[in-house]
């Protein structure tokens, strides 16, 4: 298996896919900080929907909110689905039911957009515990990455 393998692979492998995530997390949460200065407009929720989905046929069911909005800037319609920067975590139909509530189909909505590039919104702005949990999960598998693929040559 590649990750337990004592070759090179395996920690160059860790080093470059927790860099990459790290990065691509360093980005959201940036985008989060930046969000709560946005500019804020009034929106419309055009679909909103609990989702249910499983890893594999035996585990237990997973939920999440699929919120889709639209929006309007200097005349140009925009659509997204972003609730918040770094996701939001459900731990149940009952958490992901209620998100899918306070957004329903239909409802006007405030949408945070961002002033250099309108088709960027979101309409919970700020930092979420997932984003920056994935922030930190990310940074220690690319240095453990590191660490293992210098140990491996040393």
């Amino acid at each position: 298996m590649l990750l337990v393998s004592s070759g090179i692979a395996s920690p160059a492998f860790l080093a470059v896919l927790g860099g990459g995530g790290f990065l691509y997390s360093w980005r959201e949460v940036r985008r989060a900080a930046a969000s709560v200065g946005w500019p804020q407009i009034q929106g419309q929720v055009v679909t909103s929907k609990v989702r249910e989905y499983r890893a594999n046929p035996d585990s237990k069911s997973e939920y999440s909110a699929r919120i889709r909005y639209r929006y309007q800037v200097r005349g140009i319609e925009h659509e997204s689905d972003r609730i918040a920067f770094g996701g939001i975590a459900f731990f149940g139909q009952a958490a992901a039911s209620a998100k899918a509530q306070e957004y329903s189909e239909g409802a006007a909505v405030t949408v945070y957009v961002s002033p250099q590039n309108p088709a960027l919104s979101v309409l919970e702005p700020g930092q979420t515990w997932t984003g920056l949990l994935t922030l930190v999960a990310t940074a220690v598998a690319a240095v453990v990455g590191v660490i293992w693929f210098v140990q491996v040559f040393s």
